[in-house]
């Protein structure tokens, strides 16, 4: 089987890209041909670094997607991606397309290239939240446009969770087939060692410190501007170290400055191998307002660490509540403080939750998990257009 992902090339370092890289290291392992198409722009070359090793990659003179005029707008009249994808399709010649995609309303203009070709194409879909649910600018209008374009192209969907699932068909107004609808969670690789006592030397970090973290864009979306509240309400060996970088990066930093936090809150910045970090955390914590279905969670799992994350979309569907972790709904400090200092008063507590969210990953969130439930529809994909 030859297989043509097709990334349309956010370039925001973020859940997209890893899906992208962790997909081409499954499938490569499991015998398929993978070549793997991406913008040109300098955006991407770090995620054709990556996939290098896992596939034949392709430059193509397309647009990143969040650099489209107008967004929706600019997707849905762009027709620069036609002939470049044709042409490539033409030389690569795949047995299918999967194009993967941040959310409904970016990549409409290569869905609609590759469903103009006579090639099986299938899509995943992060974030099948509305534009309306997220509070965004001229939601409406938005949704509008999105909705008319997915609905007038024929191709199977991925979604990266049941909600999202249920999401994206109640988005579809039930004119999209739900057979061609799957829920394939994200899966992601064992977690290598690290050395923890390096690591939290480097931070400054001393014995009694109880180390929270994440690994997350520093952005609207992740809710950062919480952590701050949060931490101050905690006793002062409590510590937040966070793994990333993000337009409200210079937010959270005053947000620090004020509530006096300086020497309990680190921001690393971007990080190569930014999983090898969860050894130095003993809790992993994410505020999230919405997600699809975040790698970084499932890499905590991996790492055994228990998770206090927010009870939003995929994430309900990753931690169990009260057996590996805690879900918080909403910006309640309270139920923030009392479910991180739960971990903090009990090392026993931390260990079985830490387990329990390690065995959760192994038999449901694996990358080879994900590879098999990915091949199953790419295999229906197959019987569909031989029929």
């Amino acid at each position: 089987m030859r297989v043509l992902l097709i990334s349309s090339s956010s370039g925001s370092h973020g859940g997209g890209e890893l899906y992208l890289a962790g997909l081409a290291e499954g499938l490569n392992a499991s015998g398929v041909d993978v070549h793997i198409a991406m913008s040109m722009h300098e955006r991407m070359d770090p995620l054709a670094t990556t996939l290098r090793d896992m596939g034949t990659v392709h430059r193509l003179p397309i647009r990143n997607t969040y650099d489209q005029k107008l967004r929706v707008v600019g997707s849905v009249i762009s027709h620069t991606s036609d002939a470049a994808l044709k042409k490539l399709v033409t030389e690569v010649q795949p047995c299918l397309l999967h194009l993967n995609k941040q959310n409904l309303e970016d990549g409409l203009d290569l869905l609609r290239a590759c469903c103009r070709l006579a090639v099986p194409a299938v899509s995943t879909i992060h974030v099948t939240r509305s534009a309306a649910s997220l509070g965004a600018k001229a939601a409406s209008i938005r949704d509008a446009i999105a909705r008319n374009r997915l609905n007038r192209d024929s191709f199977s969907v991925i979604c990266v969770a049941e909600q999202c699932r249920q999401d994206f068909l109640q988005f579809m107004g039930g004119r999209f087939n739900a057979s061609d609808c799957y829920s394939v969670p994200n899966g992601v690789a064992a977690q290598a060692t690290s050395d923890r006592e390096s690591i939290r030397e480097k931070w400054g970090c001393k014995e009694n410190d109880f180390v929270l973290g994440t690994i997350a864009r520093i952005e609207e979306q992740k809710n950062p501007l919480l952590i701050p509240k949060v931490l101050s309400n905690l006793p002062e060996n409590y510590k937040f170290v966070w793994v990333g970088e993000g337009r409200l990066r210079e937010q959270l930093e005053n947000a620090v400055l004020e509530r006096n936090l300086t020497d309990r809150f680190l921001i690393t910045g971007w990080q190569n191998e930014a999983r090898r970090l969860l050894s130095g955390f003993d809790l992993f914590t994410l505020p999230s307002r919405y997600e699809g279905f975040p790698f970084a969670i499932l890499e905590a799992m991996a790492a055994s660490l228990p998770c206090v994350v927010s009870d939003v979309d995929g994430v309900r569907e990753s931690v169990k509540d009260g057996v590996s972790g805690y879900l918080c709904t909403g910006d309640s400090i309270e139920r923030w403080v009392s479910c991180i200092r739960g971990f903090g008063d009990d090392p026993g507590k931390l260990d079985r939750f830490g387990k329990a969210g390690f065995e959760r990953w192994r038999q449901r969130f694996s990358l080879e998990a994900m590879t098999n439930g990915t091949i199953n529809v790419y295999e229906n994909a197959l019987r569909v257009a031989q029929r």
